[in-house]
């Protein structure tokens, strides 16, 4: 997960992947940019919190640097790319490996149904 000012809504993303319904070992490798807000000290308490989550320097604060450095601090077999203010179902990374596992395939994806909320109004968009 690279990450760069992502105070606001790191501590969720992490939530959501560490709660999946998904039967396997998961770790949360937090690529960490220089962030302009407490990205990083937020990143630091989740690691402290929950030895599932790992993080991780990216220097240059870019996207694929952050990947390049999480990926290489993992140690699983299958990568999932989250990003750090995503919110997905909590059957993803189970229907992501089964589909990786029956089709052989490489590389599989889902639809992004993008959500988020807005400071001090809550979820966006409102149900």
């Amino acid at each position: 997960m690279p990450v760069l000012n992502e105070e606001r809504h790191l501590a969720a993303a992490v939530e959501h992947v560490l709660a999946q319904e998904y039967p396997g070992e998961l770790e949360v490798v937090l690529g960490v940019g220089p962030s302009s807000d407490r990205t990083r000290e937020v990143a630091d308490g989740l690691a402290a919190a929950d030895p599932r989550v790992k993080v991780v320097d990216n220097p240059t604060g870019r996207t694929p640097a952050g990947l390049n450095a999480a990926i290489g601090a993992s140690t699983h077999d299958v990568v999932a790319r989250i990003d750090g203010h995503a919110m997905m179902p909590s059957d993803y990374l189970r229907v992501a490996v089964e589909t990786l596992e029956e089709t052989g395939a490489d590389n599989v994806g889902g639809i992004m149904a993008a959500e988020g909320t807005t400071p001090g109004s809550g979820p966006w968009p409102p149900p």
